[in-house]
């Protein structure tokens, strides 16, 4: 029985893996990516502008770039760019990655972004230069 269970599991967690290989790296309009976005910055923005900020509109969405996943190079990245619209009516431009087998335990997506202006710490760089 508990070798059953052991052989379930692991050919469970090989599907999973294996459909994490097969599936592609979400394209830059892709509602779930956007609203990650959109979600994460109203969430942190007091913390990191200093007061509460929120994205109105996103719009002009367009890949700047694809990085393929080879053998080398494990990780499938795509560059996109938009123009955003913040809650004090400021048109400024986002710049986000998407990471395709970077997500967590290396399944799934993760997403980084910058908002031209509002990166005080020049985390990515003056003008958001890594992810553009």
């Amino acid at each position: 029985m508990t070798c059953r269970l052991i052989f379930a599991a692991a050919a469970l967690l090989a599907g999973i893996a294996g459909t994490a290989q097969a599936a592609s790296t979400p394209s830059c309009a892709a509602s779930g990516v956007v609203n990650s976005v959109v979600s994460r910055f109203d969430h942190y923005s007091h913390r990191y502008i200093g007061y509460p900020m929120t994205i109105t509109a996103v719009e002009d969405i367009h890949e700047r770039r694809i990085e393929r996943m080879e053998k080398q190079y494990p990780v499938e990245r795509r560059y996109c760019g938009a123009s955003v619209v913040t809650s004090d009516g400021v048109r400024r431009k986002l710049w986000y990655l998407i990471e395709r087998n970077f997500g967590f335990a290396g399944i799934g997506s993760s997403v980084e972004y910058c908002v031209s202006g509002l990166d005080r710490w020049h985390v990515h760089g003056a003008a958001c230069k890594s992810l553009r």
